[in-house]
């Protein structure tokens, strides 16, 4: 009926000029009051079918990029007409500005994404939430900032493109306690360090060997892990030593400046799962399979104490009270409080109904010390370490969660999930300030000022928080 119309009115109209003002009569009578066309209304089926073609044959150039550059444009269209439907208005647009590489970027974008973009759009959700599902795709990153200002409210943006290196599996990422280094750990057996201001890789530390001709067979350079490295942590010492903990059931402090080995840390009798140093980077302590946690020092090979009490696997560690505590995360489903200085188990935290994966403590709040777990019960859950009483309890994801932090101002809280996203939330209240979408499993999480490092199943991330 539209091509039956069309061919009347160019039938009729022996004067081809007065055509463009036809569609602009046509357009002008449907324009919506903040002549954005965004905000045409659902039941117009005819103008969401034939706009681009109106406004292309109105001469109205720039009122079409300009459409085609608005996301909420984009979004809505999509909803109500898929995505397919957008493809054909970047055609369109392409035949007046072939050259335009952000029409382009648009249209690649839809045509290899087209199937998520309809899952994403058609299951609906807020138009803040459509924004954050596809943050991953990182040519879309320019707009996405245009449609956050308009949304007036804080996201999350990659920092820095994705390091170009194989998918690989990241366990662990920290921040050193000057923000100027991270400190990643990997199933390939790596620990690769970062610079956090430009997210380029300074140097990996790894098992090395060479084949000795004259032995006729290889010889270990570095001693390095034997498997899966699952945790991780920079002394905030002057001397800047590594701690690296393995599937290998060994810890290693690593020498940045020789990138060697200085020493092995050998008495745990199973998956070495997590570590950290203490804040004054004199003791280390790891969290093992083996349902113990052990405190050493740097300098010594025997540990000083054995932490027994858990009843699973104990899968994180935390220094906290100023370096006078050791939080411990397990698979029984409990959190645990000990002395750092006797080993003493001071108390113990139930609640969560599943696995807790992982543990943050924050010192800065001026009332009170706070611990926050992550849980394989989906939930996080935020404690009063003093008093021992549960504040919140954070639902929102929808898988497992593996990884929590504190920021370094202790305001906000950081979240990964299984679910494939990232959660920021307001710690005084527990509201979900942001999420980010990825492309797979998130294990980890860090956060310092501004920056978040986070990692997962297909590598490291490196995001800003904006506000």
């Amino acid at each position: 009926m539209h091509k039956l119309n069309r061919l009347y009115l160019i039938k009729q109209d022996h004067d081809q000029n007065l055509l463009p003002t036809i569609h602009k009569q046509l357009l002008n009578a449907h324009r919506p009051s903040s002549r954005k066309w965004a905000a045409l209304p659902d039941d117009e089926p005819y103008c969401w079918d034939h706009l681009a073609f109106h406004l292309k044959k109105a001469e109205c150039s720039e009122e079409l990029i300009a459409t085609i550059n608005d996301w909420r444009y984009l979004t809505k269209k999509t909803r109500l007409h898929k995505a397919l439907s957008i493809e054909t208005d970047l055609l369109i647009a392409q035949e007046i500005v072939s050259t335009d590489s952000r029409l382009r970027t648009i249209q690649l974008i839809f045509a290899n994404f087209s199937d998520l973009f309809d899952s994403w759009v058609m299951a609906g959700g807020s138009k803040a939430a459509r924004f954050a599902e596809v943050q991953c795709l990182e040519d879309l990153n320019t707009m996405l900032q245009d449609q956050a200002q308009s949304l007036r409210s804080q996201y999350l943006t990659l920092k820095f493109k994705l390091p170009d290196l194989p998918p690989i599996g990241v366990r662990s990422c920290r921040f050193s306690y000057d923000g100027r280094r991270i400190v990643s750990a990997s199933d390939d057996g790596a620990v690769t360090v970062w610079e956090a201001q430009s997210g380029r890789m300074q140097y990996t530390l790894e098992k090395l060997d060479v084949l000795d001709e004259r032995l006729g067979r290889k010889r270990i350079v570095i001693d390095g892990h034997t498997n899966a490295v699952n945790g991780c942590d920079i002394s905030s010492a002057a001397s800047k030593l590594i701690v690296s903990a393995s599937a290998d059931y060994t810890l290693k402090i690593w020498d940045p400046d020789s990138r060697d080995v200085s020493c092995t840390l050998v008495d745990h009798s199973n998956t070495v799962r997590d570590c950290c140093f203490s804040p004054n980077g004199r003791r280390i302590v790891s969290a093992s399979s083996d349902h113990t946690l052990k405190v050493w020092t740097t300098d010594l090979r025997k540990p000083l104490h054995t932490l027994k009490d858990h009843s699973g696997p104990v899968n994180s560690c935390a220094y906290g009270n100023s370096g006078k505590w050791i939080i411990s995360a397990s698979s029984d489903g409990t959190l645990k409080v000990w002395s750092d200085a006797s080993g003493e188990l001071l108390y113990t935290l139930p609640g969560h109904s599943d696995s807790i994966n992982s543990c943050s403590f924050n010192d800065k709040n001026e009332k009170r010390n706070l611990i926050v777990s992550a849980s394989a019960d989906y939930t996080l859950k935020i404690w009063d370490a003093d008093s021992r009483e549960l504040l919140h309890t954070l639902e929102g994801h929808s898988d497992v969660v593996n990884g929590c932090s504190f920021s370094t101002d202790g305001k906000l809280i950081v979240s990964a999930s299984s679910d494939h996203t990232l959660k920021v939330r307001d710690m005084q209240t527990g509201q979900c300030r942001t999420t980010f979408y990825t492309d797979g499993e998130m294990f980890c999480c860090a956060m310092y000022g501004e920056m978040i490092v986070a990692s997962g199943e297909r590598g490291i991330y490196f995001l800003e928080l904006v506000r």
